[in-house]
């Protein structure tokens, strides 16, 4: 980093910063001409200053341009962002993540296809592990209401796939994993898919609130108008 467009409010703690007589002299000019600072520095202030003046005895002030930069060996510009993820650990990319956000639907079906794809929906198995529902048992059949159960295996939600001759894989899957029909781009696919979901949700919490129910025509037909 080159010190010469940095104040010296950017660089100092507050605690030393506080005894500062030109709060608005640049680093640059600090390092060449002194500190000023008030008389009597409080004992925080005073380890402090002896920990600046260690750095500074190593710095040495150039001529060119002034560039901040993070420490590193790309040395990408100075920014919150970039001094956040150089500070994070590393993390695989999470692939559901991006499918989702990158849907062309309203957020909040965006947002709801990701938590149904994790398995992080208000489902009665999730409510009930943690004790805010009396029973896991779903409210259209004796089966436990899991995310896998209500979206796919249920009579409802089974018909709805049947339909669409969309064959549900036995195992655990992500949501985009469905086999797409035939001829269907794989965006096209992915808000649809995210759509009839919602749609089962919808129907589900149409049961449960209002004790409606829902043939597999009405999901679709709501699917195909949303």
């Amino acid at each position: 980093m080159d010190w010469g467009g940095l104040y010296i409010g950017d660089w100092l703690s507050d605690a030393l910063f506080s005894h500062v007589t030109r709060p608005h002299a640049s680093v640059a000019t600090v390092i060449s001409s002194g500190f000023s600072l008030q008389p009597r520095l409080s004992g925080a202030a005073e380890r402090e200053l002896h920990d600046v003046v260690t750095l500074v005895g190593s710095v040495a002030l150039g001529d060119g341009q002034d560039l901040c930069c993070i420490d590193s060996p790309s040395a990408p510009p100075f920014s919150s962002r970039e001094a956040y993820r150089m500070l994070s650990p590393r993390h695989a990319k999470d692939v559901s993540a991006c499918t989702s956000w990158g849907l062309l639907l309203p957020d909040k079906v965006r947002v709801f296809s990701y938590l149904a794809n994790i398995d992080r929906l208000s489902t009665r198995s999730n409510l009930f592990y943690k004790n805010c529902a009396p029973s896991d048992v779903c409210a259209a059949c004796p089966s436990t209401e899991t995310g896998r159960h209500l979206f796919f295996d249920c009579s409802l939600a089974a018909e709805v796939w049947v339909r669409l001759g969309v064959t549900v894989p036995a195992n655990r899957f992500s949501f985009w994993d469905l086999p797409p029909p035939p001829g269907t781009p794989t965006h096209i696919w992915h808000a649809g898919v995210a759509t009839i979901l919602w749609s089962i949700w919808k129907a589900r919490n149409d049961l449960v609130f209002n004790a409606k129910t829902s043939s597999a025509s009405i999901v679709l037909h709501r699917a195909g108008d949303d």
